[in-house]
């Protein structure tokens, strides 16, 4: 029978109970990348301290992780998201929304799921042969779809569509 071999341990083979759990700036080497970043890390985020320092935002993130200094907050992104909220809260849609601020309606619709914002969707497809403000003012009146799309120069459905797409009733529509 063979003998067993037990492991001899050494002293640097066990780990100190209650070390710190992070590590911080003094840890690195002076001069090194990392050196650099950890200052950094309470005042910019990932993408931002990469590009200052010339490495990666993989590098950045690891580094975060490590001192545990949390990602702060991006103040120009607060104020676009109270501005989206109280856009919505008008009645605006995405594509609106997008003209207003100055960014793609993608950017709109990332920001407001990400934010748990309800956005009304842009209307899709061909604008209109018609003007709108005139379908508003004619169903405000108490006309029908039918006489609307009459006056307009329009079909029916097309009048019914653009009218179910805007939330407009019309009189009869009402009375159900």
């Amino acid at each position: 029978m063979p003998k067993r071999r037990i492991p001899k341990t050494t002293k640097n083979s066990k780990r100190k109970a209650g070390g710190p759990k992070g590590t911080s700036a003094k840890q690195y080497r002076p001069g090194s990348v990392s050196a650099e970043i950890v200052p950094l890390l309470s005042q910019y985020r990932n993408t931002v301290i990469a590009r200052m320092v010339g490495c990666s935002s993989e590098l950045v993130r690891r580094i975060r992780l490590k001192t545990r200094i949390p990602v702060p907050i991006d103040k120009a992104l607060q104020d676009k998201i109270a501005k989206i909220r109280r856009m919505t809260k008008a009645g605006l849609s995405a594509p609106e929304i997008a003209e207003g601020l100055g960014i793609k309606s993608a950017a709109i619709h990332t920001i407001a799921r990400k934010n748990r914002i309800k956005v009304i969707r842009g209307i899709p497809g061909a604008p209109p042969s018609f003007d709108l403000n005139e379908l508003r003012t004619l169903l405000a009146k108490g006309s029908t779809f039918c006489s609307a799309a009459r006056s307009l120069g329009v079909g029916y459905t097309t009048v019914f569509r653009w009218a179910k797409r805007l939330g407009l009733k019309s009189v009869r529509s009402i009375s159900r």
